[in-house]
């Protein structure tokens, strides 16, 4: 059973309940919102993935992100009409982990969204094998440790 929770911020409606039900479909926990002022009272929540459109009314999906940046840490994947290039690397050098246009394929976006998990689960199972103190990081895998203090 995947436990895997995730925020869909879309101003539509028809767009988030279509990604809710395939995604919980595939026993992702899932919970949608319609605008960044409600995505801002929910990203305290412990998510794993927030799946972001960039046009909405109020706070956009790109000022969202930035916030959201300040904040937490987990990926963020911009789903968006806005298929210009420059559009997509500034959501992408703002803080999100990925950009899919609209329309989308469910199975593309799912694709997606367990690529980034993984990576997250990857990451979060090296960081519980390295203790670090100052300048010594301990291995606890490799059986190592460094000392990173300056000598000159």
């Amino acid at each position: 059973m995947n436990n895997k929770k995730i925020l869909v911020v879309d101003d539509d409606e028809d767009i988030c309940c279509t990604i809710k039900q395939y995604l919980e479909l595939h026993h992702y926990q899932v919970e949608t919102v319609h605008s960044g002022v409600e995505a801002l009272k929910m990203i305290n929540d412990d998510f794993d993935l927030i799946v972001l459109d960039i046009m909405m009314e109020g706070i956009d999906g790109m000022e969202l992100c930035t916030i959201i940046r300040d904040r937490v840490n987990y990926p963020i994947v911009f789903v968006s009409a806005k298929t210009l290039e420059e559009d997509k690397v500034q959501a992408l050098a703002i803080g999100g982990d990925d950009y899919i246009t609209k329309p989308f394929s469910l199975k593309e976006l799912k694709a997606r969204i367990d690529s980034h998990l993984r990576r997250e689960e990857r990451i979060r199972s090296n960081e519980r094998y390295l203790l670090s103190s100052k300048n010594i990081t301990i291995d606890l895998l490799a059986n190592e440790v460094c000392n990173y203090s300056a000598t000159s």
